[in-house]
């Protein structure tokens, strides 16, 4: 029975060893059993891997390598191929076959050791980076506290690391609104989880920064947000050229606009004085007597000379532009300059009803200038004076001699300058209002003009104004020296043709005298009856006693334009079917539309189309039977 019981237990123990051996062979890791003299006397199939070798050539053999129970070390482990792996070993004492024995669990860690060597050296490298960083860097907590700070930080805020670091973000050196916004941007961030683009002002050494940042969620290996980085780039220098990019751009723009209007503007003027020039050599096709050439020959040379001033408007622009403006200096009487300045424009000055007070040195006042360049700064500054003052205003001239400069003021009580345009008054091409009510004729370059000129004399012009409706001032100042075709007034007086029974009455309304009149003797010479208006109230009074069966109505009226009086002129019974025909110079499409829009039966380019008017008014008469004599 002895005999029978030890055979069981010997069946028992080899079972159980076969479990065991099994349960080693399946494990993931290498197992070597290693007896007491150092010889290996198994290895499974993990070991086999991690060895690169084969239980047949490993068994039996010295396992040559000091075995410590209870430690972890990490061995190199050669393969066949020549490379080498790692694998770290834990020892442990136990029984092998009834024997004493150690065990060597062995387990691959190269790849995990490659693994944390990368890890290692990207981190190193991420911290240099960050530590080398010209941008500012913080990392902050769900509690808004700081958790780092790149030494970029400390430069922009100049604050050392002990005063950042765990410090909430409500007491960083930073304005209170800067502070709560970055508040709001950074839990933005960590609710949504979503990286979110700034833009801030901070305050600088010597000015405030532009900063643009970027907020960016850092996940933990179980995709939990704990932390958020603020980069913020200082972009203070790309804005400021983004600014002077945008404006550079919108003076281009208005450059561009300022030159459309000047070419509109150029095209209006010229139109003008065409206008009752090509209406005098009508009249003079018409009649020949000593009085009517005499009165046309006038009126071409007065239309004539204010074209060649616009033209030598245009080519003194041109000159100054290109730097050919040569001055003939002298010694000059600017008190003598100022009184042949007021000849020229003593007809403006009469014919707008104006006060002239001047007061003048007794003796003369000497400059070295060129007399005629002069002259046209004078005469410029004071047309502009007389032309933006409403009729029977005042002007005064001053010139006087302070601390060794000659000052020349001409000051006015017109329609004045808005403060915000008076930086610009003299830039080329400008005009402070170019609408139709305030359309005084000129190109706009006139002070551009009297500027460069006055500067090319050594001198300085200024401009001043206290506001719309409240008068101008301007003031040449030039270095004083210690020693020594005036416009014919348009005739009076209504032509002489005898208007026929089936005549029109035609009243024409224009600014313009020369034209005016030179217009008027035309329509009486074809055999109509013409009054005259100059602006938009005359023109509604005389059309109410007068009720014309025609009204020739320039748009370009001071005060009231043509526009408004034709609205007038149309809601008026006495004039509700009178056929009107607008009178400008301006021609483009979106005139036209304007035109008839506020009531216009035709729209007439200056210089007019005669024969087409003529055409017009010989329409009007054929289709009524008689013309009653105007009252």
């Amino acid at each position: 029975m002895g005999e029978v019981r030890d055979d069981a237990m010997a069946r028992a123990l080899q079972a159980a060893e076969a479990r065991f051996r099994d349960l080693i062979d399946r494990n993931a890791d290498g197992v070597v059993v290693v007896d007491q003299e150092g010889m290996i006397r198994y290895v499974n199939p993990a070991a086999e891997d991690v060895l690169g070798r084969t239980s047949g050539t490993l068994m039996g053999q010295p396992f040559g390598t000091p075995l410590i129970p209870g430690e972890t070390t990490e061995i190199d482990l050669p393969r066949a191929d020549g490379s080498f792996r790692v694998a770290e070993m834990r020892v442990a004492r136990s029984e092998w076959q009834g024997q004493g024995a150690m065990f060597c669990t062995i387990r691959d860690v190269t790849d995990r050791l490659a693994t944390e060597e990368t890890l290692f050296l990207r981190q190193r490298e991420f911290r240099l980076l960050i530590e080398n960083a010209p941008d500012p860097i913080i990392r902050f907590g769900r509690d808004l506290r700081v958790r780092f700070v790149n030494p970029a930080t400390l430069r922009t805020l100049r604050a050392p690391l002990h005063d950042l670091m765990g410090r909430p973000l409500a007491q960083l050196p930073l304005p209170r609104e800067l502070l709560d916004f970055l508040a709001t941007s950074l839990r933005d961030a960590f609710n949504s989880g979503e990286e979110r683009v700034i833009e801030f002002d901070a305050p600088g050494r010597l000015q405030t920064r532009h900063f643009h940042g970027r907020i960016v969620p850092e996940r933990d290996p179980y995709d939990v947000i704990e932390t958020v980085l603020l980069v913020a780039r200082d972009i203070s220098n790309r804005k400021r050229l983004e600014i002077e990019l945008q404006k550079r751009i919108e003076a281009l723009a208005e450059a561009d606009r300022r030159k459309d209007e000047f070419l509109a503007m150029l095209s209006h003027e010229l139109r003008n004085p065409l206008t009752p020039i090509l209406n005098a050599t009508q009249v003079l096709q018409l009649r020949s007597d000593p009085v009517t050439r005499e009165s046309m020959r006038r009126m071409i040379e007065q239309q004539a000379r204010h074209m060649a001033r616009l033209v030598d408007d245009l080519l003194n622009v041109s000159r100054i532009k290109h730097g050919k403006v040569r001055l003939q200096r002298e010694v000059v009487d600017l008190a003598q300059c100022v009184r042949n300045a007021h000849e020229v424009v003593r007809p403006n000055l009469d014919r707008q009803r104006h006060t002239l007070h001047m007061a003048l040195p007794e003796g003369p006042l000497w400059v070295d200038a060129d007399p005629s360049r002069l002259e046209q700064v004078l005469v410029n500054l004071l047309s502009n004076a007389i032309k933006y003052t409403p009729p029977g205003g005042t002007v005064r001239v001053a010139l006087e001699e302070v601390e060794g400069e000659a000052v020349f003021r001409v000051r006015d009580n017109g329609i004045g300058i808005d403060p915000e345009w008076l930086p610009r008054v003299f830039d080329l091409f400008s005009q402070a209002d170019t609408s139709l009510a305030h359309s005084q004729g000129g190109l706009g370059i006139g002070l551009t003009l009297v500027k460069t000129m006055v500067e090319l004399h050594g001198g300085t012009v200024s401009a001043h104004s206290v506001g719309r409706g409240q008068g101008s001032e301007f003031v040449v100042r030039l270095p004083a020296l210690e020693r020594a075709a005036t416009a014919l007034p348009a005739p009076s007086g209504n032509g002489h043709g005898r208007p026929s029974d089936r005549a029109s009455r035609v009243l024409v309304v224009d600014d313009n005298m020369a034209g005016n009149q030179s217009l008027m003797m035309l329509i009486e010479l074809w055999g109509h009856q013409a009054t005259a208006a100059h602006d938009g109230p005359e023109a509604l009074a005389m059309a109410a006693r007068l009720r014309p069966d025609v009204v020739l109505l320039d748009i370009g009226l001071p005060g009231m334009d043509g526009y408004q009086v034709a609205g007038e002129l149309r809601r008026h019974e006495a004039t509700r079917d009178a056929l009107l025909i607008a009178m400008t110079g301006y021609g483009q499409e979106e005139d036209r539309r304007r035109s008839l829009a506020a009531g216009f039966d035709h729209h007439l380019v200056k210089p007019v189309d005669l024969e087409h008017l003529e055409d017009l008014l010989a329409e009007v008469s054929l289709n009524r039977p008689q013309v009653e004599a105007a009252n």
